[in-house]
């Protein structure tokens, strides 16, 4: 039956509810499809080394999450027991974080860490992961979180390792043809400039950490180490024109961490304050 006929067929009001109906099946199917994207999300993300290592390493009782992003995390961590206070600049994250990782024992606010009520002390642990590379002032974000935690609570710490195997090889990829040469180096000056700040990505990175300089900030901020995990053996890609490829594929290479451990992608730090 072709178009004309059924505007023949059918009253103006019979169309215009048919249309309703289609929409909202062409909705559902669409959310159906959101809602698979988001598992698999969540999935591949509590797959991570990272994350699996970070959950051995927090502690029960009352969290902070810094930068929560959709709340995958916050939600693995509230199936253990006690309450999570889950935080993150971007309301739009917070809103995915309501709408698909609720818990009763989950707050979800959007904020930002120096915004928060510093009458909420006594977490008894915070997590801040891959985010101190991004912020202007390390030592201060440090000794602002260690306000927030009760005497021996404990911080849970994650960055990029700036040794890694991965990072070296990207180095020499994306930099080495730069740095050559007096102009290419001018160039990625000028590429710098030319960044917009708060994209959350390496090209906002600020500050790049090694396990010594990790380390020696944490003891000046009045942390203690307590444990540590090697976490992240991406395989390496490499640029083939306007995109990258994997020649090893994309799953972590576990393998090599009794080979180059130390140089693994992330660094992992459980710290404690000192009394």
């Amino acid at each position: 039956m072709t178009d004309a006929k059924a505007a023949e067929l059918l009253s103006r009001e019979a169309v215009s509810y048919l249309q309703v109906l289609l929409l909202r099946d062409m909705a559902q199917r669409a959310m159906g499809e959101v809602l698979s994207a988001v598992e698999r999300h969540a999935a591949a993300r509590m797959r991570s080394s990272r994350h699996r290592a970070t959950l051995d390493l927090v502690g029960a009782g009352h969290v902070l999450d810094l930068g929560c992003e959709i709340g995958v995390f916050a939600k693995a961590i509230s199936a253990r027991g006690g309450s999570v206070l889950a935080i993150d600049m971007r309301p739009a994250a917070i809103e995915l974080a309501c709408q698909f990782f609720p818990a009763p024992n989950i707050e979800y606010r959007a904020c930002d860490f120096s915004q928060l009520d510093s009458r909420e002390r006594a977490f008894d642990s915070m997590i801040f992961l891959e985010t101190i590379e991004h912020v202007e002032d390390p030592a201060a974000t440090l000794a602002r979180i260690r306000q927030f935690l009760r005497p021996g609570g404990t911080l849970i710490l994650s960055t990029p390792n700036a040794v890694s195997y991965h990072e070296v090889l990207r180095q020499i990829a994306r930099l080495w043809p730069s740095f050559r040469t007096d102009r290419g180096i001018r160039r990625l000056v000028a590429q710098i400039a030319a960044e917009t700040p708060g994209s959350g990505t390496q090209e906002d990175h600020l500050y790049s950490w090694t396990w010594e300089t990790l380390s020696r900030l944490a003891h000046r901020t009045g942390f203690r180490y307590v444990d540590h995990r090697r976490v992240t053996f991406g395989a390496p890609s490499l640029p083939l024109g306007s995109r990258r490829v994997w020649p090893f594929g994309r799953r972590e290479l576990t393998f090599l961490r009794p080979l180059i451990g130390p140089f693994c992608q992330t660094l992992l730090l459980k710290l404690e304050t000192v009394k």
